[in-house]
């Protein structure tokens, strides 16, 4: 099946080579999985297994081609101004930096890049590890899963989620006025004993979290991102169909900057954006 990419393409990040900053619809027949894609960067396998990069890229980025030769890539993660990690298919992970390149760093279930506190978190065998450079610490324990943006990041766990990071829009779940920057895992109080998390998401500035089919959102309310018009700290996102309320059972989420996609046990994609509904 052929990619299609459209929209902002100021870097040629969609991979049209034309100059126009924002492009239509356009197909690319040869692109097996799309492993990497970012606002200004976007990094697909083509139907050779081979690294494609689209768009911004800095000098060091030819070391990302170099550490994919010869592996059958799995994801690639980070942040393309700071540091570019390499998940191949045994799970080994690398990462390259301006700097230096780093090969089998370790092992990882599964890996995700915070620039806001310039380190990597690797969950694997249910452990978190945060790495600083050369700097390694357990963070906790007995983690289902873990998911995160360049500013926050989410633990799920038997007792809850637990968050750690940017607080500055309440993203971490907890009240802003007290928690501005965590640097050590806090507990969301809400999701003790609320019933089985299925699945968490984090944007920049926001997060979501699957409970049972329900959908919770935390953090900055502006463009409807939350799906709600209410102020609280937390609660349900709410669907509509031409205005009218309907009931989603969600089993998957995933947040952007400025939005939110649900995708619920009918295989329909639910786009949350209250204030989008309500104009």
């Amino acid at each position: 099946m052929p990619l299609s990419t459209f929209g902002f393409n100021a870097f040629q990040q969609t991979g049209d080579k034309s100059q126009l900053t924002v492009v239509t619809k356009h197909c690319h027949s040869y692109v097996k999985h799309v492993l990497f894609a970012s606002w200004e960067t976007t990094i697909v396998l083509d139907d050779q297994d081979q690294v494609i990069v689209w768009g911004f890229q800095p000098s060091w980025f030819y070391k990302v081609e170099e550490q994919s030769k010869n592996k059958q890539i799995h994801a690639i993660f980070g942040d393309p101004n700071k540091l570019l990690g390499i998940v191949d298919s045994k799970g080994f992970v690398s990462t390259v930096t301006e700097q230096e390149t780093r090969a089998n760093v370790c092992l990882a279930d599964t890996v995700v890049y915070c620039s806001h506190l310039d380190s990597m978190f690797v969950l694997f065998d249910g452990a978190v590890q945060q790495y600083i450079g050369d700097t390694v610490r357990t963070v906790m324990r007995n983690v289902y899963q873990i998911c995160g943006s360049n500013t926050h990041v989410l633990f799920s766990t038997a007792n809850g989620v637990y968050g750690l990071g940017s607080n500055r829009t309440s993203q971490l779940g907890v009240d802003f006025d007290n928690h501005q920057e965590v640097t050590d895992p806090v507990l969301i109080d809400l999701f003790c004993g609320l019933g089985k998390i299925t699945d968490m998401a984090c944007g920049r500035f926001h997060s979501a979290v699957v409970v049972e089919g329900d959908v919770y959102t935390f953090g900055w309310h502006k463009d409807g991102r939350l799906g709600r018009d209410d102020m609280d700290l937390i609660g349900l996102a709410m669907f509509q169909i031409d205005g009218e309320s309907i009931e989603v059972n969600a089993v998957q989420v995933v947040c952007g900057s400025l939005h939110t996609l649900v995708l619920d046990d009918a295989g329909q994609m639910d786009m949350v954006s209250w204030a989008a509904q309500v104009k």
